[in-house]
């Protein structure tokens, strides 16, 4: 079976698969070993069985819910830098793991419209490296001077830290100078001889 949202809707409301089907189709690929890397933490068998099986309650007391919950029976992962209430969040390192007591927002928005958490998902510790060996310019366009430091404050050290090179010094431009703004041109031209 197709396993994007529009089929597995149709399938749900066609009764062709429930909720715990798919959860328990999950617990299987989730042991092929290829899929072992994906995952930092993994929400247990007995926590999505039982998800499962409330949003498939909730239809059977409530015939209408499914139409109401547009994610209704749809698995989720979260990157391992969003929390989830119970579970570690350790951005890829361990070091600074915390448990925080709340999901962030966009888990328990996804939850409400009855999608089910499956675990959450490797990145790169601080997502770092992901830029090695590229030239960034950190360039920002901003609407007041007061902001004219965050070039060099706020995005280079971003840059720097995912790995990127940044040869010459940030550039702030206000949005009402866009079309001619001073400066520009001294900037380019020390910027040209790292541009390939």
């Amino acid at each position: 079976m197709p396993v994007d949202i529009a089929t597995l809707r149709r399938a749900y409301l066609c009764g062709q698969t429930s909720p715990t089907e798919q959860v328990e189709r999950f617990l299987v690929q989730r042991q092929d070993p290829d899929w072992a890397v994906v995952w930092i933490a993994l929400v247990s068998a007995d926590r999505l069985r039982q998800r499962a099986w409330q949003l498939e309650e909730q239809r059977r007391t409530h015939a209408p819910l499914l139409e109401s919950l547009p994610l209704y029976g749809i698995l989720f992962a979260v990157k391992d830098n969003i929390d989830v209430a119970g579970m570690p969040t350790t951005a890829g390192c361990p070091a600074f793991a915390y448990r925080p007591e709340h999901s962030a927002p966009v888990v328990q928005r996804l939850e409400a419209a009855g999608a089910i958490l499956a675990g959450k998902t490797n990145l790169d510790q601080f997502a770092t490296g992901s830029l090695a060996g590229v030239v960034a310019f950190p360039l920002m366009l901003g609407g007041a001077w007061l902001h004219s430091l965050a070039p060099e404050v706020f995005l280079r050290p971003v840059l720097v830290e995912l790995g990127a090179t940044c040869p010459v010094r940030g550039l702030y431009l206000l949005d009402s100078d866009y079309h001619d703004p001073p400066g520009l041109d001294g900037w380019v031209q020390e910027a040209r001889r790292f541009l390939a």
